[in-house]
Formats: structure tokens, sequence, C-alpha cells
């Protein structure tokens, strides 16, 4: 059985995503180090960003 996943839930799972990762990746930025954060920033936008694709492609 296949599941149909709306893309109003893509979308706002998207953005909960990039939020968390701002917090995390300030965080860690803070605490560690820039380079770390600027590696988990690249990897939470560049996974949002296939959120917010398959939203609009099921749009």
């Amino acid at each position: 059985m296949k599941t149909k996943i709306s893309p109003r839930f893509l979308m706002v799972a998207g953005l909960i995503e990039l939020m968390v990762g701002l917090v995390l990746c300030l965080i860690v930025g803070t605490q560690v180090s820039w380079v770390s954060a600027v590696m988990l920033a690249a990897g939470f936008f560049v996974s949002a960003n296939i959120l917010f694709f398959f939203a609009m492609k099921r749009a």
C-alpha cells in the first residue's frame, strides 16, 4: 500500500528542518568550530531543498 504524503507536510518538514539546522549550526559554530558548522549547514540546506523539491513536484 502506497502512502500519500501531502505537499504541505513536506513544506512544513523542510521549514522545521531548516530551523533546527540553524540552531544546531549556531551551537556548533560557537562551541566547536565554524568549519564544522558550515558543513552541517550545507547538509541541512541540501536536505531541506530536497524536501521542498518533492513538495513542489507533488503540488
